[in-house]
């Protein structure tokens, strides 16, 4: 996903690609086609801002509420205010009932969705009706009932609640399970459906075998629910830069600074939180916000599933801005950045910072009698061969020299000879070998 801002932050644009390099190359490249809407977008862009979702779908969903939230003046503006569908639970009432919609509204009741593939979502809620018998009428139970049961009773399709045939109690507890099924929890349902399937394949009912597969198909939507939803809408992201002072910091630290910075001071409050790292005070923090958020609030750290995806998506995000604000330091500085794979590196092999100067070190034999060493030096992962060496290996006094002995001479004639020419040094250095040649190359340095 890409957004272009004006000066002042507002959006002018919203925009989603595979491969933003492409796009950029057809909107600004050599051969664009530069129509009066492109000539005026990069005339007014100041900024462009950058974000990856999880799918197509996600990505399809951001932009059709982004582009409803914000208007951005160079969208197309869908005027019929057509929206995806969403499943409506009425929970809020003591019968409830389980709908279509496409519209939102605070009235007590649970949202789901939003759903692109809407004849897999309506499948999937067919099969939960009829797996359920969730009423399908509009009567205000228990007030607003009828003298007798619907047709519905009569084609098993409902077990009339309306008229006392069913208890509040055994209606509410069908409805959690259909809750638990909207949440993406399919598992049992699908294992029902499937049994029905290959009954019906046994039958040579392939007709209507293949109807389960297709709610099956549905009921796998309902498991792939879009992610990063806020009340039911992709809506993006919020970004906040957290000054760690002094010190090296652990994850949990981190991780307790940002909770409580960002979520203390704020009334509009999610039902869940989820973190990477569990931290003191957590159980503290969670019942201060869920009694002010006046109902249940948890923090978790999510392992597997679901969850551990959109934490892995958050830092995917994360990382993606930290690599903008570094090329915008650049730009404002001077400086060229790390790269992404310095970075990467100065965390595997826990470096203070980014590797940007690699030095590597190789001993070579050939015939077993001559011996050649060399110096590969590496900038930012390009080969910089001004800065390559090779050395002739000199013999021991008594003739013989190891591998171990041939590193060590290697390494230190090249950097002392860098110290008396006050060459820089790299910021790494790797040799090739195990840990004699290592031990020798310490001892060398």
């Amino acid at each position: 996903m890409y957004l272009f801002r004006d000066s002042a932050g507002e959006i002018l644009y919203v925009g989603k690609a595979h491969s933003l390099r492409e796009r950029v190359r057809s909107y600004f490249g050599p051969g664009a086609n530069r129509s009066f809407k492109l000539r005026e977008l990069s005339r007014r862009a100041a900024s462009v801002e950058t974000f990856v979702v999880d799918s197509d779908a996600e990505a399809l969903l951001l932009e059709s509420n982004l582009v409803k939230e914000n208007t951005p003046r160079f969208n197309i503006q869908l005027r019929d205010d057509k929206t995806f569908p969403y499943v409506k639970v009425t929970v809020q009432e003591p019968f409830p009932r389980v709908l279509v919609t496409r519209r939102l509204e605070r009235d007590g009741s649970r949202y789901f969705g939003p759903f692109t593939d809407v004849g897999a979502m309506r499948r999937a809620l067919r099969q939960i009706r009829q797996s359920f018998k969730v009423r399908s009428c509009h009567y205000a139970l228990p007030g607003d009932a009828p003298d007798r049961p619907c047709l519905d009773y009569h084609i098993e399709r409902c077990q009339a609640p309306c008229v006392g045939y069913q208890t509040e109690a055994a209606y509410g507890q069908m409805i959690d399970r259909i809750l638990d099924i909207l949440g993406g929890r399919t598992g049992r349902l699908k294992r029902e459906v499937q049994a029905q399937m290959e009954e019906a394949a046994a039958e040579l009912a392939f007709e209507r075998a293949a109807e389960f597969r297709d709610v099956i198909r549905g009921l796998a939507t309902l498991e792939q629910r879009q992610t990063s939803m806020r009340d039911g809408k992709l809506l993006g992201r919020e970004v906040r830069f957290l000054g760690l002072g002094e010190g090296d910091e652990g994850q949990s630290a981190i991780t307790a600074a940002a909770v409580k910075g960002v979520y203390l001071g704020r009334d509009n409050l999610p039902r869940e939180l989820l973190v990477p790292a569990d931290f003191e005070d957590r159980e503290l923090l969670q019942s201060i916000l869920a009694a002010r958020r006046g109902s249940a609030f948890t923090i978790r750290v999510p392992l597997r599933g679901r969850g551990r995806r959109l934490l892995e998506l958050a830092a995917e995000n994360a990382t993606l801005v930290l690599a903008e604000r570094d090329r915008q330091h650049a730009r404002e500085t001077g400086a060229e950045p790390a790269p992404p794979a310095a970075r990467e590196l100065a965390v595997v092999l826990e470096l203070g910072s980014p590797p940007r100067n690699v030095v590597c070190f190789d001993v070579s034999t050939l015939g077993g009698t001559d011996s050649v060493g060399s110096a590969v030096w590496l900038s930012d992962g390009s080969p910089r061969k001004s800065e390559y060496r090779r050395f002739r290996i000199r013999e021991t006094p008594d003739g013989r020299s190891d591998d171990y002995s041939m590193m060590q001479e290697i390494v230190g004639r090249y950097f002392q000879r860098r110290l008396v020419e006050d060459r820089p040094l790299p910021d790494l250095v790797v040799v090739d070998g195990g840990r004699g040649q290592l031990a020798a190359a310490l001892h060398a340095m």
